[in-house]
């Protein structure tokens, strides 16, 4: 499996003092969770403005670290709930959270073995 981290992104958007980065990184580890069954939520209550903004603030905070698959499943997460695309493609948006728990858990793993 390729590295979900970026260092080159992570030096670039928080910069390179170990302490900073690591406390940037505490707060994604307790947030990001909590926005990830935000959007499951909203996904289940088919609530569109929820998916859009809650993903969007996924997408925000994942941002620092990931630029590739995490961001972008998070982006496309937040078109949907843009596009109100529930409740019609509800299954087709609970198949992506999935995918997103998936690559957010590799990544929390990830973060918590760089800072160490």
């Amino acid at each position: 499996m390729d590295k979900l981290i970026d260092e080159d992104n992570i030096h670039k958007t928080i910069g390179k003092d170990p302490n900073l980065i690591k406390k940037i990184i505490s707060l994604y580890l307790r947030d990001a969770p909590k926005l990830l069954d935000d959007v499951e939520d909203a996904i289940k209550n088919g609530d569109n403005k929820k998916l859009a903004d809650n993903a969007h603030a996924l997408k925000g905070i994942t941002g620092y670290y990931n630029i590739g698959d995490v961001y972008n499943m998070c982006l496309k997460l937040e078109q949907a709930g843009k596009a109100n695309s529930m409740p019609e493609k509800n299954q087709e948006m609970s198949d992506s959270v999935s995918q997103l728990k998936n690559l957010i858990s590799d990544l929390i793993e990830e973060l918590k073995i760089y800072i160490g």
